[in-house]
């Protein structure tokens, strides 16, 4: 059986309009989680432990306030460089920071991504899949990223700039998907949708 609509567990607008560009029947559900680091966690092992609390929390939202039952998408993106995890910066001198440390790198943007679900039973499981860009990052001058900060982009994202906005300039190169670096792979996505017969385009009945 097709299942035509889901939960996505995320407040980024990117990823609401990367689900609207593949047509899927969605509708938003906000959590709120710790996402706190743990001394010596590396981001792969960090990224796999926010995903999990991710669909913990969307799952007990969704029996505790008795919401209509269907799967879930929950996602979370890190940028890292030398094992050092930087997530959205919290205010425009960590923005500026941030910056200063990934010009002129070549860095490693990770999405990990799971689907959700709940049995008749009332367990919380999932499946899971993630993805790994290379991005090489130009050498930034102190004027081009006071300018950046002074634009507020940078604040919501991880590592402190956007590529598919004022961001892109930054950007040499990339290995790997475009999509993820915004905060949703869509093949992986689309991988997980098919697993559990979930429907996207128009078309796919």
């Amino acid at each position: 059986m097709t299942i035509s609509g889901l939960y996505l567990a995320s407040k980024s607008p990117r990823r609401r309009n990367i689900l609207n560009q593949l047509m899927v029947d969605f509708e938003v559900l906000e959590i709120n989680i710790d996402e706190d680091e743990i001394q010596d966690e590396g981001p792969q092992d960090y990224l796999d432990r926010i995903v999990k609390s991710k669909v913990r929390a969307a799952g007990n939202k969704i029996l505790k306030e008795d919401l209509a039952i269907k799967p879930f998408l929950v996602a979370d993106t890190v940028v890292s460089h030398k094992n050092k995890i930087f997530r959205k910066p919290t205010t425009k001198d960590h923005a500026q920071r941030m910056l200063k440390e990934l010009s002129g790198t070549t860095h490693t943007v990770t999405t990990g991504i799971a689907l959700g679900h709940i049995s008749e039973s009332k367990e919380i499981d999932f499946i899971q899949n993630h993805s790994h860009t290379v991005v090489e990052m130009k050498s930034l001058s102190e004027n081009e990223i006071e300018r950046y900060v002074s634009t507020e982009e940078p604040m919501d994202k991880a590592g402190g700039y956007g590529i598919q906005g004022l961001g892109a300039s930054f950007v040499k190169g990339i290995g790997g998907c475009y999509f993820n670096v915004v905060g949703l792979p869509i093949q992986e996505t689309c991988s997980l949708f098919d697993e559990l017969n979930i429907s996207y385009w128009s078309n796919k009945d």
